[in-house]
């Protein structure tokens, strides 16, 4: 990848930048919060929640975890790569509508009422006012997608094009979404969104990817390669296609068990993220060599290490053939929570120092992504564990307790508590930049990091 400087950001939005990165640490907090409520649920014995509050619960952190947090994530890693610069008011628009959103959504998820359908990739609560608030974050993460595409114009960087790729990968999942609504609207929800939801993976794929690149460039590294990334970018929004041309077919309630499809899409997901992964890893494995430092002192190159060693460890964990146990649960957790999450951790951290806004020092930034990475692989290894002893999903401490799983999952709260410290640490440090003093008008340019050696 060829790089040039991030140019001084006269031009960027602060202002934007700053509702983004509120938008995704409140979502991040509030997937935490359900996170130990789920966690202490499903540990031999737990009977402190009912099964339809924990249902309940259960949808909140994961439509806030994989979906409200992640898309904010895409947003400010988009800006990221463009320079923080936006376009026009949508963006700013855009962070007003996914806070009301997510608003609606804990609502929702709280309030008791409405059925909870534990559909895969987007769980929902069956009432108006959770379909309400799912369908102004995504409206509102389209309006802080759209508003990078005129300074993707103006830029020429392999970065800024993936940017772009990865707006238009949303725009097909939106695509995937209206098809599903349209063909199978009086269908389970599991076949409505199944599409949208393998496109979404699509655009969770392609923003880790573009995170790397952002990271790599502000850990001073860059790699030669610009038309190879371009064109592993690109693949992105055309292979998440088929999430919407699946409704095409003559049979949409057969969807979800068509594996076949459901392979391909995955082997689509990973031919340019590998790419991705063999391009920047090969850059920052040099920097680590030169500098062996830096994986304690550089949250970039931390957030780069934990997020690919994250993202191997998901394909090794992924569960084909393998239908209903823990293992599918611990494959996303390894995916998203590590692989996706860290990335988009470690781009907000360069971001706040970066900008002159961070609170705290870089090496403490790169602890706090080690601890919540400790958790994570502690969760994970739990995770594989009973499900490699045939724990089922979605299930409450009663069921917990009944099977040959029992003892792995008593170590599910101790597992938990290093994730749960590292992002507390992140949510109190991004709130503590966002709320604080305004910023400085300008912001000094990033200096040119030095080519690697081929």
């Amino acid at each position: 990848m060829t790089s040039s400087p991030a140019r001084s950001p006269a031009a960027a939005d602060p202002t934007l930048l700053r509702a983004w990165l509120g938008v995704a640490a409140g979502a991040a907090g509030t997937s935490g919060l359900l996170a130990v409520l789920v966690a202490l649920a499903r540990m031999p014995g737990a009977r402190f929640l009912s099964p339809h509050t924990f249902s309940t619960l259960l949808v909140g952190h994961v439509a806030f975890a994989l979906i409200v947090w992640l898309l904010g994530g895409v947003v400010v890693t988009a800006l990221a790569a463009c320079g923080g610069r936006g376009a026009g008011g949508g963006g700013r628009v855009g962070a007003i509508l996914a806070a009301g959103g997510s608003l609606l959504v804990l609502l929702a998820s709280l309030s008791g009422r409405g059925r909870p359908v534990l559909s895969d990739y987007v769980p929902v609560v069956d009432a108006p006012a959770y379909l309400a608030g799912l369908a102004l974050v995504a409206a509102g993460a389209a309006g802080g997608l759209m508003s990078i595409v005129r300074p993707v114009r103006r830029g020429r960087s392999a970065v800024a094009w993936g940017a772009s790729c990865v707006a238009a990968t949303f725009g097909v999942t939106l695509l995937a979404a209206v098809a599903g609504i349209l063909r199978a609207g009086r269908l389970p929800y599991q076949i409505v969104f199944w599409g949208a939801g393998h496109a979404l993976q699509f655009v969770y794929a392609g923003a880790m990817a573009l995170a790397w690149y952002v990271l790599a460039r502000g850990a001073g590294t860059v790699s030669p390669a610009p038309r190879l990334i371009r064109a592993a970018f690109g693949l992105y929004p055309l292979l998440a296609l088929g999430g919407a041309a699946v409704y095409a077919g003559p049979e949409p309630a057969a969807l979800p068990a068509l594996w076949k499809v459901n392979l391909a899409l995955g082997v689509g997901i990973s031919i340019p993220t590998v790419i991705h992964l063999g391009v920047v890893g090969a850059a920052v494995a040099a920097a680590c060599r030169r500098s062996p430092g830096l994986l304690r002192s550089s949250p970039e190159v931390a957030a780069l290490a934990l997020s690919m060693a994250f993202y191997v460890l998901g394909g090794v964990l992924a569960p084909v053939g393998i239908r209903g146990t823990l293992r599918v649960t611990a494959h996303y957790h390894a995916m998203l929570v590590g692989g996706v999450t860290v990335a988009f951790m470690g781009v907000i951290h360069h971001l706040l120092h970066a900008w002159g806004w961070a609170r705290g020092s870089r090496r403490m930034a790169a602890l706090q992504l080690w601890v919540f990475g400790l958790g994570v692989l502690a969760t994970v290894a739990v995770l594989a564990w009973a499900g490699a002893l045939g724990a089922p999903r979605k299930m409450v401490g009663s069921v917990a307790a009944s099977g040959p799983w029992a003892f792995a999952l008593r170590l599910m709260a101790p597992a938990v508590v290093p994730a749960v410290a590292g992002g507390v640490l992140f949510v109190a440090q991004v709130l503590a930049a966002v709320l604080g003093p305004r910023p400085p008008a300008r912001v000094p340019a990033a200096p040119r990091p030095a080519p690697m050696p081929p």
